[in-house]
């Protein structure tokens, strides 16, 4: 199945107790380079909210993607840890530059290595949504996309019969495999 953002953006306004919601798409591992060195990293196009709702934080000197990233096409880019490392050594990766598919990116935050990261997150780079459709891979459809729930938004499984139900201010919605 395959995705685009105006699909994104009619599941956010159908569905109230969605709070934040972001493209997440992906393609094979690409080389990413400095200029001394380089490695094979998975890319991934977000937009602003994607890092909120994965829970992921960055180092204290960086920022997260904004708005405005997505909409102007900047070339910004967070890292994972183990990027900066292999890229950038002991020197710090904040400001400097990475070549992605031949367009260079500048380095705007580099994730926190938690202890709860998968070797997925620390092993990746992030650009805003718009710069991964237009500079990096416009070929690759969109598959995924991740989404958190207002608090108010009592979402579970029905153990009988496996179906998804959201409860909300007293009306209850069956899932049925079918958005509605």
């Amino acid at each position: 199945m395959h995705f685009d953002l105006h699909f994104l953006n009619r599941i956010k306004k159908q569905f109230p107790g969605i709070k934040a919601i972001s493209p997440e798409i992906t393609g094979p591992y690409s080389q990413v380079m400095n200029k001394a060195k380089s490695g094979l990293f998975k890319i991934i196009g977000i937009n602003e909210n994607y890092m909120g709702i994965k829970i992921l934080k960055i180092n204290e000197d960086g920022r997260y993607f904004n708005k405005g990233d997505d909409e102007n096409t900047r070339n910004v880019t967070i890292i994972g840890e183990n990027v900066s490392t292999t890229l950038f050594n002991n020197q710090k990766a904040l400001g400097k530059s990475i070549n992605i598919a031949g367009i260079d990116f500048k380095v705007i935050g580099v994730l926190k290595n938690d202890d709860i990261f998968s070797a997925s997150e620390i092993n990746s780079v992030y650009v805003p949504f718009s710069s991964y459709i237009n500079c990096i891979d416009n070929k690759t459809p969109l598959r995924a996309f991740c989404l958190y729930l207002n608090k108010e938004v009592d979402y579970h499984v029905c153990p009988r019969y496996g179906h998804r139900n959201c409860q909300r201010a007293g009306e209850r919605n069956r899932w049925n495999g079918q958005w509605k």
